[in-house]
């Protein structure tokens, strides 16, 4: 008797102090990137690359979807499209056709923060380039989490461009 509740109790402190991983939810959020605490916001044209800025616009907002185990993400006001990955290094937005690899990311946490991962190359993450655009994929050695997702309130007032 004396065993079993020495079992219980030790099971309820490891799962009591186990850490939780953090669960990544659809819905509407900022992309700051944790070094700049910069913005993602959502390209002049499909062709450009996604540029940072310092701004929480609603041009910077992104709708996260979920697609099995992998997300789309697209920008709030043009949601038929989604970041792609293009070339195997460039990200552009593309209109989301149903499934592809390309089109679909892996959203890894690390604490707060989080990879975003190529769901059509393991070895690619998501970084900014030298001109600040996050619009190229590094190799696995950078596989660190250089983003925080900001959830995004509607109804919270926010300056417009």
């Amino acid at each position: 008797m004396k065993f079993n509740i020495f079992l219980l109790l030790l099971a309820t402190f490891l799962a009591v102090g186990s850490p939780q991983e953090t669960q990544i939810y659809p819905g509407d959020y900022f992309i700051q990137n944790i070094d700049t605490y910069k913005y993602w916001a959502k390209p002049i044209s499909a062709n450009d690359g996604i540029p940072l800025k310092i701004e929480q616009t609603e041009a910077a907002v992104w709708k996260i979807i979920t697609v099995g185990k992998n997300f789309y993400i697209r920008p709030l006001s043009k949601v038929k499209l989604s970041v792609a990955l293009v070339n195997d290094k460039f990200l552009r937005l593309k209109e989301t056709t149903p499934n592809p690899q390309n089109l679909q990311w892996k959203i890894n946490p690390q604490g707060s923060n989080v990879v975003i991962q190529s769901a059509a190359d393991q070895y690619a993450y998501v970084n900014t380039d030298f001109y600040n655009k996050v619009e190229y994929l590094s190799p696995g050695s950078d596989a660190e989490a250089k983003w925080r997702l900001i959830p995004y309130a509607a109804n919270k007032r926010i300056k417009l461009q």
